[in-house]
């Protein structure tokens, strides 16, 4: 069964042949995603929870550029990863999960003007 499944997302989201400029261009979204976010987690450092908290207020670093430096992060590599499959598929699922992510952020939102209305 977990075969079928696997199967069918090759089928659904088969890599692409990309040009070379492409290619640079994801592979420069995933890198410079992946170190924005792991640059936020480390700045975030204890305060990092997987439900919305507010442990403290983060105002330095990449946080002092962006409100979600991490979620912004994950999403310039999930684009880079949607180029490598230049698929109508790909750009769906990249749409579903940017607008779960933005949700989640507007949820985050809410929680920390609770607690620092400021």
């Amino acid at each position: 069964m977990a075969g079928t499944s696997l199967g069918i997302g090759f089928v659904l989201l088969p890599q692409q042949e990309l040009s070379y400029a492409l290619y640079l261009a994801s592979l420069l979204l995933i890198i410079a995603g992946t170190g924005f976010a792991i640059c936020a987690v480390l700045v975030l450092g204890r305060s990092i929870s997987i439900l919305p908290e507010a442990r403290r207020l983060v105002t330095k670093g990449p946080y002092a550029l962006v409100h979600h430096p991490l979620y912004l992060g994950e999403l310039v590599a999930l684009a880079g990863v949607a180029l490598q499959y230049m698929s109508v598929w790909a750009l769906l699922l990249l749409g579903l999960v940017w607008s779960f992510q933005l949700q989640r952020m507007k949820y985050e939102e809410q929680v920390l003007l609770q607690i620092f209305p400021e």
